[in-house]
């Protein structure tokens, strides 16, 4: 191995999962390419990455994407899945000043693979533009524009020195770059893959016009076990004006307007409880709830008691 990444990455597989270490070295190194090949897999219109690979890393690729899908209906098999977090809690992930080692419980990651909320020097976290909105005809965020984060080592080491779209930055740039995303309505997912070590990778600023995960989420109407909610649901007040600001700005197509008695109607099954209603509420109606339906919050403070 030429390089010291690739080393540490190697080896931060156990030996019984040595076998996923080549599916991670793909995965962090060919980022744009996974994701369009994911992409393609699901259906949309992608042009392929200007930059060429290997034919033989090509059809690797397309292996562990096809993998993946294969995978994703159950939670006993589900390989790549998202926690959705509200904002307070995602920023305490990227404030860690040590490392963490976590398995939590089922009500928070109710899936037997790729649960572990294992964060390695945790002030390491490269940044890259959103993959997902790189190949979008139109996207609702500048292509170029870093969004997403990939947390702790060995992966972010490595994806610094292996992947040419990440760039390391500090802990301080990486919350910046998180409460921008808040700023402008996406919803914040903290994403856990088998092949980077059965643990969490990254957290990610999500939308539901360009976004993997959450359009394929939306399109089976949440019966893929492929996401989770914060632990929360949305509740909203009586002083709702019916002014519809929280119907746009919901991701999940969780809330609708009743017209007739100008109120907002929540449709708590949908809710997954990411608060972005909260936020661009005018009447300050609306509050996050706790609800056990939900499972429970990844509240990194509460799991380390």
């Amino acid at each position: 191995m030429h390089h010291s990444v690739t080393k540490a990455l190697y080896e931060s597989f156990p030996l019984s999962e040595k076998n996923d270490a080549l599916a991670g070295y793909l995965y962090l190194k060919y980022t744009r390419h996974f994701y369009y090949y994911a992409l393609k897999l699901q259906g949309e219109d992608v042009e392929p990455p200007e930059e060429e690979i290997d034919e033989g890393i090509a059809e690797m690729l397309q292996m562990f994407v096809q993998n993946i899908a294969d995978s994703v209906m159950s939670y006993d098999t589900n390989l790549y899945h998202g926690k959705i977090m509200k904002l307070d809690d995602a920023k305490k992930i990227l404030m860690l000043k040590e490392s963490v080692n976590i398995t939590p419980p089922e009500q928070v990651m109710p899936f037997k693979l790729a649960r572990q909320l294992l964060i390695e020097n945790p002030g390491s976290i490269v940044a890259a533009p959103c993959v997902c909105r790189s190949f979008m005809k139109d996207p609702c965020y500048p292509k170029d524009k870093e969004i997403c984060l990939f947390i702790g080592d060995p992966q972010a080491s490595f994806m610094e020195k292996q992947n040419p779209m990440t760039r390391k930055v500090s802990q301080d740039e990486a919350l910046h770059i998180l409460e921008t995303g808040h700023d402008h309505g996406f919803v914040h997912t903290a994403y856990f893959e088998k092949s980077v070590g059965e643990r969490l990778n990254a957290l990610c600023n999500c939308c539901s016009c360009c976004c993997g995960g959450m359009k394929a989420w939306n399109m089976y109407e949440g019966t893929i076990p492929m996401l989770v909610p914060s632990g929360y649901v949305s509740v909203i007040g009586e002083d709702c004006t019916g002014c519809g600001e929280c119907v746009d700005a919901c991701h999940f197509s969780a809330i609708s307007l009743d017209e007739e008695n100008e109120l907002a109607i929540l449709n708590a099954d949908k809710c997954m409880g990411c608060g972005i209603c909260v936020d661009v509420c005018p009447a300050e109606t609306i509050i996050l709830q706790r609800d056990k339906s939900k499972g429970d919050p990844m509240d990194i403070d509460e799991l380390q008691k």
